[in-house]
């Protein structure tokens, strides 16, 4: 394990030494949780982890976050992988309360992709100044799509900057006290591929008997949004101490578009770079996957 360690370390550093802003080499220490396996996510959550996948807790995950030049979310549950993968799922609980799904029928896929499209260019006046590349968004790759049975919504975005085309690809699972956000991060050509698995993943994850949407009660907690919303990105709320107020609107339509870069910047460095820094964390599963211990 601690050759895997090695690796993995190794190749975050080149990725981290490739990206546009210069960071020190990460020091990481991952030790990942190999399927098969049930794991208690909190919140109610459990996942039963497949077989060939791998776990990183939230702390752990937050390091490898870090190491792509991300800020983790206050939200982040975890990060599933697969052995020899070229994604991973960031895996993150938001606790806003039950959220409503009578306007399914109404996704209006054009009008949520204007609100993506648009804080993702209020997002680019953060990062130009930066020297940070603009983002732009081209359209869907999957129009959003709801599955009333089970409460999950789903969605991918394409957009591109100078280096490519670049996917940003998401899932909702509803539950009675919040929701489950699945991040999918993954190169545009590898979507398709990675798809079955990471409805693996997602199809592995479930609240417990009492907790689930169905559970939910008149006059329990209610999100101040609905799917259209967790699409667009108006569910992420801002609070900070001594900013001057700001418009609804205009939150909601920043906070989107810093929330898509986030993801699509992992997305455009792992292309540049032949997904190394991807298959860095991929290289954390096989030795733990056949039984090795990490040494003292």
């Amino acid at each position: 394990m601690r050759a895997t360690r090695l690796v993995v370390l190794a190749l975050l550093a080149s990725a981290v030494a490739g990206a546009q802003v210069q960071a020190p080499a990460p020091r990481l220490d991952l030790h990942p949780v190999s399927g098969p396996a049930r794991l208690d996510l909190g919140h109610d959550l459990a996942l039963a982890l497949p077989e060939r996948f791998f776990f990183l807790d939230g702390e752990q995950a937050k390091q490898v976050l870090a190491a792509f030049g991300n800020v983790p979310g206050e939200h982040l549950v975890g990060l599933v992988g697969l052995d020899g993968a070229n994604w991973f799922v960031e895996v993150h609980f938001v606790d806003d309360g039950w959220v409503r799904d009578d306007d399914a029928d109404r996704l209006d896929g054009a009008a949520v992709l204007d609100a993506i499209r648009d804080g993702t260019e209020t997002a680019n006046k953060v990062r130009v100044p930066r020297g940070l590349a603009p983002v732009r968004v081209d359209g869907w790759a999957e129009p959003p799509r709801y599955d009333a049975r089970a409460h999950r919504l789903a969605w991918a975005v394409r957009g591109h900057e100078a280096g490519g085309e670049v996917v940003n690809a998401d899932t909702r699972l509803l539950g009675r006290r919040g929701y489950v956000s699945f991040n999918l991060v993954v190169a545009p050509g590898d979507l398709a591929a990675a798809r079955p698995n990471v409805e693996t993943v997602i199809a592995a994850t479930s609240f417990a008997p009492g907790a689930r949407w169905g559970d939910y009660r008149p006059g329990e907690r209610v999100a101040p949004y609905g799917l259209a919303a967790l699409v667009a990105g108006r569910d992420r709320p801002l609070a900070a101490k001594g900013t001057a107020p700001v418009s609804r609107r205009w939150l909601s339509t920043a906070l989107v578009g810093i929330g898509v870069l986030a993801l699509l910047i992992v997305a455009v460095r792992a292309r540049r770079r032949r997904s190394a820094a991807l298959r860095a964390l991929a290289d954390v599963a096989p030795r733990s996957i056949r039984g090795e211990r990490p040494q003292a």
